[in-house]
């Protein structure tokens, strides 16, 4: 696909076609256009042709929206700054920041920032909703959420990764990780803050925070 003076090309598909089959394609990821133009480039290696359709009209997409927190449930210490970062990209307008990016707590109906990264004093502890909406130049929309819990310090969490599978561990305050191969000990520390994956090499293994 392209602008129509051929600035802006985007490749669609490069494959083996058929004499005499159509090809078919979902022009659901192609950037809006008013005036858009298919080029069809065929080639034997050696030689090519092109040729352009007529300009037609290619619906303007929704944004692309992303929270970076791969963890499903994201632990805060109670009293203390929490800072998410978000990213967006629209198909016509490009990577998305400043107003285009805003950001609501708890599905409430006023934002409490905008661009790229939130930051936010504190939160009373319990379970809070982060969602970042994307707004591009059309004004269509889409948002992203994150769950995140913010907790006194005393308790040590557990969550899995939905990308990796592994195991983290999460905790609020100073605490300082210690590990043992028996529940009784000896303890020895682990010199890492939360979160904190747990190897998948490793045979039984006992963890606790001390404050």
């Amino acid at each position: 696909m392209s602008t129509p003076d051929g600035t802006n090309q985007i490749p669609i598909s490069v494959q083996w076609i058929e004499p005499n089959v159509r090809f078919r394609f979902s022009a659901k990821s192609l950037p809006g256009s008013s005036q858009g133009r298919l080029r069809a480039v065929v080639t034997d290696g050696a030689l090519s042709s092109e040729a352009y359709s007529m300009p037609r009209t290619f619906r303007n997409q929704k944004p692309l929206v992303s929270i970076l927190d791969a963890l499903p449930e994201r632990i805060f210490g109670a009293n203390a700054p929490i800072s998410i970062r978000g990213v967006a990209y629209d198909p016509e307008d490009g990577i998305l920041s400043g107003p285009s990016l805003q950001w609501r707590l708890n599905d409430g109906p006023s934002s409490i920032g905008s661009d790229e990264w939130v930051t936010l004093p504190s939160l009373p502890p319990g379970d809070h909703t982060l969602t970042l909406e994307a707004i591009d130049n059309a004004g269509e929309k889409q948002e992203a959420q994150t769950r995140i819990k913010v907790v006194l310090p005393g308790h040590l969490y557990f969550a899995q990764d939905p990308q990796s599978g592994e195991i983290v561990l999460q905790w609020a305050g100073n605490g300082i990780l210690q590990s043992s191969s028996k529940i009784s000990g000896p303890w020895t520390e682990v010199n890492t803050g939360s979160p904190y994956a747990i190897p998948d090499n490793l045979l039984t293994t006992f963890y606790r925070v001390r404050w």
